[in-house]
C-alpha cells in the first residue's frame, strides 16, 4: 500500500524533472543588458504616468477607463496611450484595431463593442487632457522627450 508521503515524493520528483528538462542555457553577459543600465523604453511617452485622473469624467467614461486599464495594460504600459500625442478618433481606431489584431495572435479576442469602449475612452480622454489643456499637455510632452533623450544618452554611454 502506498503512503501519502510516497505519492507526494513522486510528485515532487516529477515536477523537478520537468523543470530541469525545460531549463534553457543561461545567456552570456554579452547577450543580456547589464543590470546597472536602465532599459530605455521604446517611446518617450512610455515614461509618463500610467494612470489618468478621471474623477470628473462621466460614469460611462470611468467604466470605459477601467476596462481600458485592464485590457491595454495586459500587454503594455498604459502610459503609452495616455501620454502619446495622438488625439484623433481615426488614429485611435487604427491603433486599437492593430493592438487587438496582435491580441488575437495570443488567443485573446475582443468584440467590436469592447473595442469601441476603448476607442471611445481614448478619444474622450484625448479631448479633455490633450486638446482642451493643450498648453499643459505640450509642456508634459516636452519634459517626457527630454527625460527620454537623457536616458538614451546615459544608456549609450554605459555600453
Amino acid at each position: 500500500m502506498k503512503t501519502p508521503a510516497a505519492g507526494f515524493l513522486v510528485f515532487v520528483l516529477a515536477v523537478l524533472s520537468l523543470a530541469a528538462c525545460d531549463r534553457k542555457e543561461k545567456p552570456s553577459a554579452l547577450e543580456t543588458p547589464a543590470t546597472s543600465v536602465k532599459a530605455v523604453p521604446p517611446f518617450y511617452y512610455d515614461l509618463g504616468s500610467p494612470i489618468a485622473d478621471v474623477s470628473g469624467y462621466p460614469e460611462s467614461q470611468k467604466a470605459n477607463y477601467r476596462f481600458f486599464l485592464g485590457v491595454c495594460g495586459s500587454c503594455h504600459t498604459t502610459a503609452r496611450p495616455l501620454n502619446s500625442p495622438y488625439v484623433e478618433a481615426d488614429v485611435w481606431k487604427r491603433y486599437v484595431q492593430r493592438m487587438h489584431h496582435k491580441m488575437k495572435g495570443r488567443g485573446i479576442e475582443l468584440d467590436k463593442v469592447d473595442e469601441g469602449r476603448i476607442i471611445d475612452f481614448l478619444v474622450y480622454d484625448s479631448k479633455i487632457r490633450k486638446t482642451d489643456r493643450r498648453k499643459e499637455f505640450d509642456e508634459q510632452q516636452k519634459q517626457l522627450r527630454n527625460f527620454f533623450e537623457t536616458m538614451a544618452k546615459e544608456a549609450n554611454a554605459k555600453r
